[in-house]
C-alpha cells in the first residue's frame, strides 16, 4: 500500500550544486552517446573529463567533436572515416526526421541486429524513390566513421554496363561490401550469371553485405538465402 506522495525535499536528498568530493582524473572511454538530440558517437576512444551530476561524478559520454551532432550526421575526425565526397552528390543529406518508417532508425536497428551471430547482411528492399539508397549510404558512412574502414562500394547498374570481371571478382571476395540498386536493370548472359554467382558466394560465406534491392523479383532464391542472415527493411512507394 502506498504511503502517498513523498515530500518534495525527499527528491533532492543528497543533491548538491557544488561537488562534495574531488574531481577524478580523466579516463579513456569510447564515444558512444545516444541521449536527447545527440546521435551515436564516432566509436573512437577519447580522454573524458568528469562532470558533476549533483550527486556524483560522471564521465563525458561522447567526444567534443560528436557532442550535439544529430543522428545520421557523424562528426568528422581528422584522418579518420570516409574521404570527402564519400556519398554521391544526389544521395547526400539524409534526414532521419523526414525518412519514412524503419529507415529513420536504420542505424540503430543494424547496431542491435548485428550483435546476433547469424546476422551478416542488411537488405533494403522496395521500389526506387523510397529513400533506400540515401538511408543506406548514410548508415554506411556512419559505420565507416566508427570502424575507420569502409566497405567496398559497388553499383549494380555500373557492374552490368561495364561488364568488368575484375570488379565482379572483388564483389565476390570483399570482406564487407555495399551494393546499390540491385535488380534495377535486367542483366543477361555471362555478366548476369557472374554477378549472381558473386552475390551467392557472399551469402554462402557469410561475408558482410549491405544491399539496396530495387526489384524484389531479382533472383528470389538468392534473396531468400540472404534473408536468413539479414536485417530486412521493406519500403513502399509513396
Amino acid at each position: 500500500m502506498s504511503d502517498g506522495p513523498k515530500p518534495l525535499g525527499a527528491f533532492f536528498s543528497g543533491f548538491s550544486l557544488e561537488p562534495t568530493s574531488p574531481r577524478p582524473d580523466p579516463i579513456q572511454v569510447r564515444c558512444e552517446a545516444l541521449t536527447g538530440t545527440v546521435g551515436i558517437g564516432c566509436g573512437r576512444t577519447f580522454t573524458a573529463e568528469w562532470q558533476w551530476s549533483g550527486r556524483k561524478w560522471l564521465p563525458e559520454a561522447c567526444c567534443p567533436a560528436c557532442h550535439g551532432k544529430p543522428l545520421g550526421q557523424p562528426a568528422p575526425v581528422a584522418g579518420l572515416g570516409p574521404p570527402e565526397g564519400f556519398i554521391p552528390e544526389p544521395l547526400r543529406g539524409f534526414d532521419p526526421k523526414r525518412a519514412k518508417g524503419d529507415l529513420a532508425t536504420l542505424h540503430l536497428r543494424w547496431a542491435k541486429a548485428s550483435q546476433m551471430p547469424r546476422v551478416r547482411h542488411c537488405l533494403l528492399i522496395g521500389p526506387r524513390g523510397t529513400g533506400k539508397s540515401r538511408a543506406m549510404w548514410a548508415m554506411v558512412e556512419q559505420l565507416t566513421f566508427e570502424a575507420n574502414k569502409a566497405p567496398k562500394l559497388f553499383n549494380f547498374e555500373q557492374l552490368a554496363i561495364d561488364r568488368d570481371r575484375q570488379a565482379i571478382t572483388e564483389l565476390s571476395r570483399a570482406s564487407s561490401a555495399f551494393i546499390d540498386n540491385v535488380g534495377s536493370v535486367i542483366v543477361f548472359g555471362s555478366t548476369g550469371e557472374a554477378i549472381r554467382a558473386a552475390l551467392l558466394n557472399r551469402a554462402n560465406r557469410g561475408l558482410q553485405t549491405f544491399m539496396t534491392v530495387d526489384n524484389p523479383d531479382y533472383d528470389p532464391a538468392l534473396l531468400r538465402k540472404m534473408e536468413k542472415q539479414a536485417l530486412i527493411v521493406r519500403t513502399a512507394a509513396a
